[in-house]
């Protein structure tokens, strides 16, 4: 109430009312809630049981969509069924989004990427990073961890350097 007598009227002391009550009542809301931290910190050893139902409380998430409104046909629509949903997310993004024709990709007849010389230098390069791999670092989605392209170092080496010689002589990428 004192938040929109203060929109009517602009009047400061509506604002100031305003804030000294919304504190008030955020502290009580933190004084209530870390009284229940506390509570369930207290009973963990007696009440495990307690420990875990906080723990799922505070740890579950939503995972279904609230329904979704819409226009068709100048109406507006509130969709609820979840495929409706998703086919005016879809809807949505179809028309956000635009197509790439591949007019300005660089590919040869047969679907492989032509190169030119700064994304040949950009491959080299990064040859040259298998000697400076951080072996402690977790496996990327490829699923190759670190440890195993820094120990096959030499090994691996002449082979990517042969692909990148034969992709610079071809001047295309191989598609695997």
């Amino acid at each position: 109430m004192l938040w929109k007598q203060y929109l009517v009227t602009q009047n400061v002391e509506f604002l100031r009312k305003y804030k000294r009550l919304r504190n008030q009542i955020r502290k009580i809301t933190r004084c209530i809630h870390k009284a229940e931290q506390n509570e369930v910190a207290r009973l963990t050893k007696t009440n495990p049981k307690k420990f875990w139902t906080y723990i799922k409380n505070k740890t579950s998430m939503k995972t279904t969509t609230g329904d979704v409104k819409t226009r068709v046909d100048d109406k507006e629509v509130i969709l609820s069924n979840d495929a409706d949903k998703a086919s005016a997310g879809c809807n949505y993004f179809s028309s956000v989004f635009t197509i790439d024709d591949g007019a300005t990709n660089n590919v040869d007849d047969q679907g492989n990427e032509i190169l030119n010389e700064t994304d040949l230098e950009i491959f080299l390069s990064n040859v040259k990073a298998l000697d400076k791999l951080n072996i402690y670092k977790s496996p990327r989605n490829d699923g190759l961890h670190p440890r195993i392209l820094f120990k096959t170092r030499n090994v691996i080496s002449i082979p990517l350097r042969i692909i990148s010689e034969a992709s610079m002589h071809m001047k295309q990428l191989p598609k695997d």
